[in-house]
């Protein structure tokens, strides 16, 4: 009579942590897409306001996204200030065959001096994506439940591991 209640509650209990075992931790990885530089968690692009709002609970991971962040904000202004008068200086050349040097020499500096900029951004970028992924140890986090039948001189048991 007590045996009915005790199987239901132990199947019901067994359904639960086989759900909580195969829970997929691949949807809460990022990915970092190496053709267009984007971080993606499952097929979400992630912005970096969506990356701060996600990494501001784990401060080494924080610290890397804001690192790329102002990494991205000094290479935008750099790239902003100097592409109007290089792009002026390449079109007047263009036009005339003639360069104007005072102007052209300060911008492509300002254009070159962002080129380090981006490739900082993107490495503080990637080391964000891995330090946030390293949350993910599939040894803590999946358990491996065990059933197993056991033969006993007095009866039959089921032995649950987990």
């Amino acid at each position: 009579m007590i045996q009915t209640p005790v199987t239901l509650l132990l199947l019901f209990l067994s359904i639960s942590v086989h759900a909580q075992d195969t829970l997929k931790v691949e949807d809460s990885t990022l990915r970092w897409n190496k053709e267009n530089w984007k971080v993606y968690q499952g097929k979400k692009r992630m912005s970096m306001d969506d990356l701060f709002v996600l990494m501001r609970p784990y401060p080494e991971t924080f610290e890397y996204i804001e690192g790329a962040r102002d990494c991205k904000f000094y290479r935008n202004i750099l790239q902003v200030l100097s592409s109007g008068p290089l792009g002026y200086t390449l079109g007047y050349g263009l036009v005339t065959n003639e360069i104007l040097w005072p102007v052209f020499l300060p911008s492509a500096a300002l254009f070159l001096a962002s080129i380090p900029l981006h490739i900082r951004y993107l490495n503080q970028s990637k080391r964000a994506v891995n330090s946030y992924n390293s949350r993910f140890d599939s040894s803590g986090i999946r358990n491996q439940v065990q059933f197993s039948v056991h033969l006993q001189p007095t009866g039959v048991g089921l032995r649950w591991t987990f």
